[in-house]
């Protein structure tokens, strides 16, 4: 006949060890299926806030759009078929040596104000803009959200789009490259 008992012994190192880890891991779950299979009225009817980075420290209120980085805007052009791509700099920079993203509108940010209406003309109200590495997306951003618009903002434009190698085209057939022109002359106020 074996001796049990010393099985137990040789094992209860292990189990001093392993046994209260266990337990933990297993409380930790148990919270976790009781606080998401038991959602509080608030939270079954308010709908989550879309996750914004502000854009610098220096910022006291988050901006009312959404900053993304050209990965992600380029993971949404290519799940996301009815969101409008604007691209707001000038015709200029649109058909220059940076090219521009396939498929995007161009609405220069001066032109914006009066022209913000043909983008009523899509599907959704949802769009995505970029200029190069400046402040005219954000500009465009600002007022596209107060025209009802669900609006993501490109950091780094398409400066951050060439940068991450994603393919961009120009009007004359070339070769889109990367370069640090840009043409945005902040406007008076």
């Amino acid at each position: 006949m074996p001796n049990h008992t010393m099985n137990r012994t040789a094992q209860s190192p292990l189990r001093q060890i392993f046994q209260p880890f266990v337990l933990v891991v297993y409380l930790v779950f148990e919270v976790f299926l009781l606080v998401r299979g038991k959602p509080t009225a608030t939270a079954a009817t308010t709908p989550l806030p879309l996750p914004v980075r502000v854009q610098n420290a220096q910022e006291q209120a988050a901006p009312p759009y959404r900053v993304i980085t050209a990965e992600e805007g380029n993971t949404m052009l290519k799940l996301d078929t009815a969101i409008t791509l604007l691209d707001v700099r000038t015709r200029e920079e649109f058909d220059g040596p940076k090219g521009h993203i396939k498929g995007a509108k161009l609405i220069p940010v001066q032109q914006l104000p009066k022209r913000w209406k043909e983008l009523n003309t899509y599907p959704t109200k949802r769009v995505l803009v970029y200029c190069c590495a400046c402040p005219r997306s954000a500009e465009a951003a600002d007022f596209l959200v107060k025209k009802g618009f669900t609006v993501f903002k490109m950091e780094g434009g398409i400066d951050a789009w060439h940068e991450a190698k994603f393919p961009a085209e120009t009007t004359s057939g070339k070769q889109a490259t990367s370069g640090s022109s840009c043409s945005y002359k902040p406007r008076k106020k």
